[in-house]
Formats: C-alpha cells, sequence, structure tokens
C-alpha cells in the first residue's frame, strides 16, 4: 500500500498522521495530550515509530497502524533523532549521560545491542550500516554547540567506538547523513554552493566524490 506518515499539529497538537496516496485521505493515527514526532514505518510495513514526549523527555514508541496499539519499546531518553538501520536491523540514536553523548543502537523490539561513546559533546543524527558496522554521524569539529560557522561535518565510528573517520571536511555546515541501502553512497544536508542554504548533496563513500543534487536560487 503506498503511505507516507507525517507529524502535525492542526488539532492542536503535534500527533502522527498517515496519508492514503491513491486517494489522498487523510488519517490521524494517535492521540492523546503528549506530542508525538518523527514518525517512520517499520521494515514490515505495519508498524510505525516514533517520538513521544512523556514529561520533559521523549521515548521512542511502536505502533501497529492496525489496531493502533502503542507501546513504548525503550526506557531510554532520546536526543534529537533516530534512525533505522541500512537492513532494516536495529535502531540508533543519541542520549544524554551527564557531559557525554553516546550513541545506543537498540533491537527494533528495544533490546540494547551496544552504547558508543564519541569524543563530541553534541553527536547527532546517527545512522548505521548494517554492511559496514559503522555509524554515520554528525558533530561540530570544535565539539562545540553552535551552528552556522561552518565546522558541522559527517563522521563515521565503529560500535566499539575504535575506528573513528571524519568523511567530510570543508568551510561548510554537512549533517543529517543518511547510507544509501547498499552502503556505498551517502546522503547529506549542507551549506549550498555559492551560499544557497541547505542543500541535499550525494557522496560516493569510496571515492568521497561529492554532487550538489538541489539547486535553490
Amino acid at each position: 500500500k503506498q503511505r507516507i506518515v507525517l507529524t502535525s499539529d492542526k488539532e492542536g497538537n503535534h500527533q502522527i498522521y498517515m496519508i492514503f496516496l491513491l486517494s489522498g485521505h487523510m488519517e490521524r493515527i494517535t492521540d492523546g495530550e503528549n506530542p508525538r514526532t518523527s514518525p517512520v514505518f517499520a521494515p514490515d510495513g505495519e508498524h510505525v515509530y516514533f517520538k513521544e514526549k512523556e514529561g520533559k523527555e521523549w521515548f521512542l514508541h511502536k505502533m501497529n497502524i492496525h489496531t493502533r496499539e502503542n507501546d513504548r519499546i525503550s526506557d531510554i531518553p532520546l536526543e534529537g533523532r533516530f534512525r533505522i538501520s541500512t537492513l532494516g536491523k536495529s535502531i540508533s540514536f543519541v542520549v544524554k549521560e551527564q557531559k557525554r553523548f553516546p550513541i545506543i543502537r537498540i533491537t527494533l523490539d528495544g533490546y540494547l545491542l551496544s552504547k558508543t561513546n564519541v569524543p563530541f559533546e553534541y553527536p547527532g543524527n546517527p545512522h548505521y550500516s548494517d554492511q559496514l558496522g559503522l555509524f554515520l554521524f554528525d558533530a561540530h569539529s570544535n565539539g562545540e554547540d553552535e551552528s552556522g560557522d561552518g565546522k558541522w561535518e559527517l563522521y563515521t565510528i565503529d560500535a566499539k567506538g575504535r575506528e573513528l573517520s571524519r568523511i567530510t571536511e570543508n568551510n561548510l555546515d554537512d549533517w543529517g547523513g543518511y547510507w544509501s541501502p547498499d552502503s556505498r553512497m551517502i546522503t547529506f544536508s549542507g551549506s549550498g554552493l555559492n551560499n544557497t542554504g541547505y542543500e541535499i548533496f550525494l557522496m560516493e563513500v569510496e571515492s568521497r566524490k561529492i554532487e550538489q543534487l538541489s539547486s535553490r536560487k
């Protein structure tokens, strides 16, 4: 079935909606007072993962789109976005532990697989390559929580935190990277050429050749 899920506050509170592309019908699939955001279809197409705010923290939830049964699958609060791995085997996200922000990887049902410490204070958007055994993530090269200064870059690291590699290196901000399904390419957002704002880029992993796909003038 051709469906997409999205977040909207059209009814006063951020909730998850599903749009049936053939008919254009839009249906609200979550209810309640807690905000719910960042929906992603599970690999089976029958469940949706999303973040739900409980108090001051966000937790990962999984919902059956047919029964609408909604369960929190992890008691670990998230910092930022979560990503499903390239082959749909695990979920990764960043957590806050005092002044450290390790990357957590769990199974699709919420069981802890690994916790990876990285040498940055504010890493974000981790995406795990099942083929390569590497996380792709973004961080400020000076370890700061600043943006717009051209020092946000993409990095990779293995689950044990031993093989850190810088993927991009320029005077523009790069962030929000995704491995391609076969892990041969990386897509990411970056400051566009000629100061055109954030654009979409494609990188060939082996050669590090980068192509700007979008162009806003």
